[in-house]
């Protein structure tokens, strides 16, 4: 896992890879995961060998012996970082839409809205 050997993730010492801000959320989902049986899944950022850290998606399955009993579990880390990025910039643009409708009086609906003090004018295209 980016620079870590095999050692270095044994028992929950893998959890210093992960960013401080996501090390409880992940701690907590895959402590219900094991505990329930339930296959994991979460997102958190894991940090590389050069030192920046990268959103991932982790999930687990378990692996069941004929009675049910899980025997080991068996996961993987997708890099989601573009689509993060991209998520943050639909937030971003969204919010500069409604800015910039509020600036000029329109709203979705074809209204005047409400944060605009003047008259809204009804623009409409060529019939």
């Amino acid at each position: 896992m980016w620079g870590l050997s095999l050692e270095d993730l044994q028992g929950w010492a893998w959890t210093a890879a992960i960013h401080p801000e996501d090390v409880k959320g992940i701690v907590t989902s895959w402590r219900a995961s094991l505990a329930s049986g339930e296959p994991f899944q979460h997102e958190a950022r894991l940090r590389r060998a050069d030192g920046v850290h990268r959103w991932m998606l982790h999930r687990k399955v378990p692996l069941r012996d004929g009675p049910g009993k899980i025997v080991k579990w068996y996961g993987l880390s997708m890099d989601i970082e573009d689509r993060k990025q991209a998520e943050q910039m639909l937030r971003d643009s969204r919010k500069q839409l409604r800015a910039l409708t509020a600036s000029i009086g329109i709203t979705a609906r074809g209204g005047a809205h409400p944060d605009c003090p003047r008259k809204s004018t009804t623009i409409s295209g060529p019939n």
